[in-house]
């Protein structure tokens, strides 16, 4: 996999972000969005991730 794996470096965090982070800020999330992917029965072949540069 040689073609496949590359070396990238992190920013680290900011920190009103890591401020923000809570164990409740989290599970509140993923509560609610495990709640609607239930009401709409998304299946995970529909569930795709996307971050601020896009698919």
């Amino acid at each position: 996999y040689p073609d496949d794996l590359l070396t990238a470096w992190s920013a680290p965090m900011e920190k009103q972000r890591h401020n923000a982070a809570s164990y409740d800020s989290f599970r509140s999330y993923f509560d609610l969005l495990h709640s609607t992917i239930k009401q709409h029965s998304i299946q995970p072949e529909n569930t795709y991730n996307i971050d601020k540069k896009g698919f």
